[in-house]
């Protein structure tokens, strides 16, 4: 999120995003509802939360993927349209979590990464040329052209999907647990590298993990969603040493700790509700052991509350009105 940044910063704009899937039988399942974030140019926003709490489909939404119901995504200022082409098709990419399934298991690497760069009217020579210098980037060898998928590690693989999404020099890269499939010897190597190349090249990313530790590490903002939702908003040192709303808290208590510092256990019980029928009002307020009944009736809005960081919780009202903590 931006907060309370210059809009002639932001480089992504969400507003007002819906996804609803409509499965066999009528039924419908609420994926994203509602979600506005914002992505500076040059900054990564990271997005947390349980599986199923529609952060892939929310990334998917922005590289064009999958079409929203209804909302607005710009980038650098103009609506993108919802068929995707040319210069709005190179400036977002996306970086997948399976690093295997991501490649076509009989293109070679120097294939995989070319191919966009043919699509887009480059000849061999020059695609040859720019595949060389694409796995120099990434860390990997020229000879690396070559190899199949098969031939790879699981952290050589996805320097491979990280050159092929660098390819058309975009300006916005989508990592979708990029991270999460590998080793932690290898995440740390290309978490590096993901913050190396955004240096390099001005890059901005959606870097979106369950894993809070990498998110604190790759992040400038952070985004959490609850069941479609996003409930908090901030930096890394507001969300992590101050955390305001009850899930942001029990994500944070639920992190394995390193020596004598103890957290607060858990706050909350049971599974996250089903998308095929969320609770009124506040999402979270099944589980929350502060919930009364506004949060059954009215649905909270994602405010500021304290130097930019903004949560979506009716403990915290808005700056300016009388602040009434619930204990």
């Amino acid at each position: 999120m931006s907060g309370p940044r210059d809009k002639e910063s932001e480089l992504l704009a969400v507003a007002d995003l819906h996804k609803t899937f409509r499965l066999r039988g009528g039924r419908e399942a609420s994926a994203v509802d509602g979600v506005t974030m914002s992505v500076a140019a040059g900054a990564t926003l990271g997005i947390v939360g349980e599986s199923g709490c529609g952060k892939s489909t929310l990334a998917r939404m922005i590289v064009g993927l999958v079409q929203p119901d209804r909302g607005r995504i710009s980038f650098d200022g103009k609506p993108l349209p919802a068929e995707r082409s040319g210069e709005a098709r190179r400036d977002i990419q996306m970086v997948f979590q399976d690093p295997y399934s991501a490649l076509n298991p009989k293109a070679s690497v120097g294939d995989s990464v070319g191919l966009a760069l043919r699509v887009h009217g480059h000849d061999r020579a020059e695609t040859r040329r720019r595949v060389r210098a694409l796995l120099d980037q990434v860390g990997l060898h020229a000879n690396h052209a070559s190899y199949y998928p098969h031939q790879l590690s699981g952290g050589q693989r996805q320097r491979v999907n990280i050159a092929r999404a660098l390819a058309l020099d975009p300006r916005l890269v989508v990592c979708d647990e990029a991270v999460s499939a590998l080793d932690k010897s290898v995440q740390a190597q290309i978490l590096a590298l993901l913050r190396e190349l955004r240096t390099e090249k001005n890059l901005s990313f959606v870097f979106i993990s369950h894993d809070l530790n990498v998110v604190e590490y790759m992040s400038d903002q952070v985004a959490v969603m609850y069941l479609g939702r996003i409930v908090e908003t901030g930096t890394p040192a507001q969300l992590y040493r101050r955390p305001l709303h009850p899930y942001t808290k029990a994500l944070l208590a639920s992190v394995p700790q390193l020596g004598t510092k103890v957290r607060e256990p858990p706050v909350v019980d049971g599974d996250v509700p089903s998308p095929l029928d969320p609770p009124s009002g506040c999402r979270f307020r099944t589980r929350c052991p502060h919930a009364t009944e506004i949060c059954a009736a009215t649905t909270p809005r994602l405010e500021e509350h304290d130097q930019g960081q903004r949560v979506a919780c009716h403990l915290y009202p808005p700056q300016g009105e009388a602040h009434v903590r619930r204990s």
